[in-house]
């Protein structure tokens, strides 16, 4: 594990830690706490995403939800997965527009991770075609 390693966490434990540090309140609710309402605007904005099923794939995942799963994710990116393939199709099209670049790096980014560390790396060319048509 190094810095760039990709480890899962949960953005609703993420929710939660930040509403507690936003209601802290000490000396039996007489004293607020230091970050007290600071966070209100971000915590709305937050649910909102959480109501929003287009967000599903990206804080409530079924299937990648532990960072174990990250290497069969990978496996399945660059086409060795269960389903050997020398062609990966990866269609983004359902992501909402506001998440999409940043979806769109981090792919990028765990694919080149994966094939920099790569001892066999020259067995595995990768190219990234990110394309968006127009109707």
């Amino acid at each position: 594990m190094s810095v760039d390693t990709p480890v899962y966490f949960s953005l609703a434990e993420m929710y939660r830690q930040f509403k507690n540090a936003n209601e802290e309140r000490k000396d039996f609710g007489k004293v607020t706490g230091a970050l007290f309402g600071q966070f209100d605007g971000f915590l709305v904005r937050m649910q909102s995403r959480f109501n929003d099923v287009r967000y599903d794939f990206l804080l409530k995942p079924k299937k990648r939800n532990k960072s174990e799963t990250m290497a069969d994710l990978l496996r399945e990116f660059i086409g060795i997965g269960k389903r050997k393939s020398n062609v990966t199709v990866i269609d983004l099209s359902a992501i909402p527009t506001d998440v999409r670049p940043a979806v769109f790096a981090q792919v990028g980014r765990l694919v080149f991770e994966f094939n920099y560390w790569n001892p066999r790396r020259r067995e595995f060319p990768i190219i990234l075609i990110c394309e968006e048509a127009q109707a």
